[in-house]
């Protein structure tokens, strides 16, 4: 049986208490957002194209700056805290590979940042490249790489650090149908296995109701929480049931509405 990257003390909770963001001339972006995430949840936001769900990952990730309230990280506000200092990973949509590393060193570039050991590095990217399906391309650079085999490289990256919160921002995003399909189960299977707290952005809104315990429904600018719905279907999920229509359906509804 394959073994399983396990924490001592899984961790994850997540709270956010009144976070507001400006930014220059006035642009209110982000106002009184309040939301409570449990360890080990896969939380999806959707909202208006430019609502600023990405600034709000950003913050979370202390990749921009909070202009009032608290990010508050297993029961430590982190406001102040740099992200590498967050027991956090994130996966862009654009990848944010680095091309001329090979992909064994993309993967474990976090891990070298954290001044992990060489050997538990390695370790750890063999461990990771094996779940994803990468072992025969450790040697290749992105260049050589197709779309889908990138953007399994940068979870890969990300998950070799065992991170408590996962942030995943339109990963998916300009992937074909099938492609998508199989990234979302692997993501599924994944989160299910190392036990880590997940946020995961898409404007896709049956990609939403398929991997999501909770969905977050965000406003316009300025952005906040509309509505916390509980998608409440069994797993796997099967898009084409009348019960998996009927949520898809009032999700989009409600966007539409804002």
């Amino acid at each position: 049986m394959e073994q399983v990257m396990e924490k001592e003390s899984p961790a994850g909770e997540l709270q956010i208490h009144n976070v507001n963001k400006w930014y220059p001339g006035k642009v209110h972006a982000v106002i009184d957002m309040n939301m409570e995430i449990n360890q080990g949840e896969f939380i999806v936001f959707v909202g208006p194209s430019g609502c600023g769900k990405t600034t709000l990952l950003r913050m979370i990730a202390g990749l921009e700056t909070i202009s009032g309230g608290e990010v508050i990280m297993d029961g430590r506000v982190v406001n102040k805290v740099p992200p590498k200092n967050r027991d956090i990973a994130m996966v862009f949509q654009n990848y944010a590979l680095y091309p001329n590393m090979k992909v064994k060193d993309n993967i474990a570039f976090p891990l070298k940042m954290r001044h992990t050991g060489k050997q538990e590095t390695k370790s750890r990217v063999a461990e990771v490249a094996r779940k994803l399906e990468l072992d025969t391309l450790l040697e290749r650079k992105p260049g050589a790489l197709s779309g889908g085999q990138r953007q399994r490289v940068a979870l890969a990256r990300a998950l070799a650090v065992n991170p408590d919160l996962l942030l995943m921002d339109e990963p998916y995003g300009q992937m074909d149908i099938k492609l998508r399909f199989y990234l979302e189960d692997e993501v599924v299977r994944l989160w299910k296995e190392t036990g880590s707290t997940v946020l995961f952005i898409t404007h896709n809104i049956e990609e939403a109701v398929y991997l999501a315990e909770r969905i977050l429904i965000l406003s316009n600018k300025p952005t906040t929480i509309k509505e916390d719905f509980k998608v409440d279907l069994p797993r796997p999920r099967d898009v084409t049931s009348p019960e998996f229509t009927k949520i898809r359906q009032y999700v989009t509804d409600q966007i539409k509405w804002w």
